[in-house]
């Protein structure tokens, strides 16, 4: 392969995005969950638990499978 480089840091990205759809599905599932069954409302101040969770939950997979 000549570009053995660029193959894998899109393969990287392809792993990266793959798996933040999978987290940001799973925390949509987790949201709904929360608000069939909790009696308040929690549409307000999670936000920073889920961009934590849907975006760094993945970078430290692919972190760990890349290095």
């Amino acid at each position: 392969v000549q570009r053995e480089f660029p193959c894998k840091v899109m393969a990287i990205m392809l792993h990266y995005m793959f798996l933040c759809v999978f987290s940001w599905m799973f925390l949509e599932a987790v949201h709904l969950y929360r608000m069939l069954t909790e009696m308040r409302d929690i549409n307000h101040g999670q936000m920073r638990f889920y961009y934590s969770i849907g975006y760094g939950a993945p970078a430290i997979v692919v972190g760990l499978s890349v290095g």
